[in-house]
């Protein structure tokens, strides 16, 4: 099918593909899968850059994965959490366990 003229546009704009999870696939033994009861999740007064990318990642589940999962502001069970902590000096640091999964950033600004 021929391209009209500026169909681009909506492409461009387009941040997350839809149709990106391979349902046939589930996770390993040493992987976490994320399904409908997990959540994501911030501090109440996390820097609005680190709520924002947690919002887009809430929304790249949406769109790419099918996959709605909740927003909520406290870690626990089945939630993916991103904290900030100066302390760690630089970087970031990921621990993972069957039931929760947490980001932890050194800066801010590695929320962008």
């Amino acid at each position: 099918m021929k391209e009209k003229n500026y169909d681009f546009r909506a492409r461009h704009w387009q941040y997350h593909r839809p149709g990106m999870r391979q349902q046939e696939r589930g996770a390993a033994a040493n992987e976490v899968e994320l399904d409908g009861g997990w959540s994501l999740g911030c501090a109440p007064d996390a820097p609005r850059i680190v709520k924002d990318a947690v919002r887009d990642f809430q929304d790249y589940l949406l769109v790419s994965m099918n996959l709605s999962v909740r927003i909520v502001e406290a870690s626990g069970p089945n939630t993916l959490f991103v904290t900030v902590d100066p302390e760690l000096g630089r970087g970031f640091a990921f621990d993972a366990a069957k039931e929760s999964l947490s980001v932890t950033l050194a800066d801010e600004s590695m929320a962008y």
